[in-house]
């Protein structure tokens, strides 16, 4: 019994040298040469001789697995690099897959086509897990192992099945890997880049073809296209010609990212919106280009104008209006009206053409100044009063300019400019900005009702010109 034991223990360990070609692990990425920003992949790749798979491998676990191996691989803390996903995983392509174990855990890996290596057919397996580069220089990556158990004598057992009398563990391995992570080129940088990587396409869209001088309307761009649609800003809008832009909602998902812009025309003479553009680096090509969206054509009515009173004659000494002038007021009097009443018409069929949440385009008259504040007080007394609409729009008739002009952070300085106190000037403003973060950035309320309120009482305690 001692010399059979001694021969199996013999003959186990002789075969433990040719371990290293029955089975191999390795991780690789694409190039050995990233950019900063760029997503991209690691890839851990196991391979086991299929003949020795057959004949001679055994379970390690008693959870049975496709694939009798654990692997080990230390990629979760590489400085310079962020995961993107939680953990390996087959990728997104696979049309086969396996279950294995890694580390502690059983994940189902890509089950690949066989290769052959060296004269020996090998079962093939892959997992990926996907990275961001945050900084420049080099990564090293851990070599990783893979350890797997094997027999070359049975037994037959009747309750058991097939049962190894000399069972033998092996570890492999596999070696370090490192590349290296490369600075964004300054040679050819756009000076709009806002920090995106890969490659992109974009596409513009809007509801609104028609609308009025002032009236916000919201372009969604979509942006899709290879590399992490996270990790980069919204291209900014803030020179975008012929528009005021008041703000953004962004999202993500796996295919790509929508940015909605609030924008509105600011003048009769627009006639489209511009083509958008969202500069990004090509890690492959290495050189920089721009994913640009076509123009959308648009048409922009004038701002309805208020009714100009007409001029009256003057009064004689006696207390009577010149009989020739007053003869001549009544036709005056009467395009008067009906200019006013075009006004209105425009103005409700604007109010019911803007988009939902989006300002109207105000009346500047003088009744509706006068009522401004009365009317701003009856909102804030209505239920589920949207609160910065209701300033804004206050605002708007106060200064004769149309809401959209008012939700914006240069509120300030049209205050001042209006000649209000600067003091005023800024506590409204940071006020609009707080409502605009809140809207736009997903931020928490800071603005109450009784602050609004009491900005207000001062405005209209505050004479300003051309105000009454």
């Amino acid at each position: 019994m001692h010399f059979r034991s001694t021969l199996l223990v013999s003959l186990a360990l002789a075969s433990v040298a040719g371990a290293q070609d029955r089975a191999f692990v390795e991780i690789r990425v694409d190039r050995a040469e990233v950019y900063v920003g760029e997503e991209f992949a690691l890839r851990l790749r196991a391979g086991v001789d299929a003949a020795f798979w057959e004949t001679s491998l055994i379970p390690l676990f008693r959870q049975q697995l496709d694939v009798p191996v654990q692997i080990d691989a230390d990629a979760d803390e590489l400085r310079g690099l962020t995961p993107l996903d939680a953990r390996w995983h087959a990728g997104g392509n696979a049309e086969r897959e396996a279950t294995l174990a890694l580390r502690d855990d059983v994940v189902r890996a890509e089950r690949l086509a066989d290769d052959t290596i060296d004269g020996k057919r090998f079962a093939l397996f892959a997992l990926e897990r996907r990275y961001i580069a945050l900084e420049p220089g080099p990564i090293a990556v851990p070599a990783p192992s893979l350890r797997y158990a094997y027999a070359t004598s049975f037994v037959d057992d009747f309750v058991n099945g097939r049962v190894a009398e000399d069972r033998v563990d092996v570890t492999l391995d596999g070696e370090a890997f490192s590349f290296v992570v490369l600075a964004l080129p300054d040679a050819g940088r756009p000076g709009d880049f806002t920090g995106a990587v890969g490659e992109f396409t974009a596409r513009a869209t809007t509801e609104t073809r028609e609308l009025v001088v002032g009236e916000s309307m919201r372009v969604e761009l979509r942006v899709e296209g290879v590399g992490s649609f996270e990790h980069f800003d919204a291209p900014k809008l803030d020179e975008l010609e012929g528009f005021d832009v008041f703000g953004l909602l962004d999202a993500s998902d796996a295919t790509g990212r929508t940015i909605i812009y609030d924008i509105a025309p600011n003048a009769e003479s627009v006639a489209a919106v511009p083509a958008l553009t969202l500069p990004f680096f090509d890690p492959v090509a290495r050189v920089y280009r721009t994913a640009a969206t076509d123009p959308i054509p648009l048409r922009v009515l004038p701002r309805p104008a208020a009714a100009k009173a007409p001029d009256v004659a003057p009064v004689s000494d006696a207390g009577e209006a010149d009989e020739t002038t007053a003869s001549n007021l009544t036709p005056v009097l009467g395009v008067a009206v009906g200019l006013a009443l075009v006004a209105i018409a425009i103005v409700a069929a604007t109010r019911r053409r803007r988009l939902p949440g989006a300002p109207a385009v105000a009346n500047v008259s003088g009744v509706v100044r006068s009522n401004a504040a009365a009317e701003f007080r009856a909102a804030l007394d209505a239920a589920d009063t949207d609160l910065a609409q209701a300033f804004t729009t206050y605002l708007a008739q106060r200064l004769g300019c149309t809401p959209a002009e008012a939700f914006t952070h240069g509120l300030e300085r049209r205050l001042v400019d209006a000649g209000y106190p600067s003091d005023l000037g800024a506590r409204c403003g940071a006020t609009v900005d707080a409502m605009l973060e809140e809207r736009y950035g997903g931020g928490a309320s800071r603005i109450d009702a009784q602050t609004v309120r009491a900005l207000v009482d001062e405005l209209e305690t505050t004479p300003s010109p051309g105000y009454s």
